[in-house]
């Protein structure tokens, strides 16, 4: 498993576009789908948080801890993006 095979299987689920998680967009759908891929990135593979941040859009390692941090919280209070992000990661176990 690759951030990049991560990357393809995050935008489709999230409805987002590769142009758009490597932008610097703000807008909550496209932000939640780059935070969910750098999560994931970490859970499942071994690359550092700062190459994480480097493969999401040129992001620094700070902004990569802050995703991780948020996602976190988002799985307990979010039921539409942990259902989103349920589904990426168990393609993703079902793969490895």
């Amino acid at each position: 498993i690759t951030c990049e095979n991560i990357l393809n299987l995050v935008i489709g689920t999230f409805g987002v576009d590769m142009k758009s998680i490597n932008s610097k967009s703000r807008k909550r759908e496209i932000v939640l789908a780059r935070q969910a891929a750098m999560h994931l990135c970490k859970k499942f593979t071994t690359q550092s948080v700062s190459r994480i941040g480097m493969v999401v859009g040129g992001r620094d390692h700070a902004t990569v801890l802050h995703a991780l941090k948020n996602v976190d919280d988002l799985l307990t209070t979010d039921a539409d993006f942990k259902r989103k992000y349920e589904s990426v990661e168990s393609e993703l176990q079902s793969n490895s």
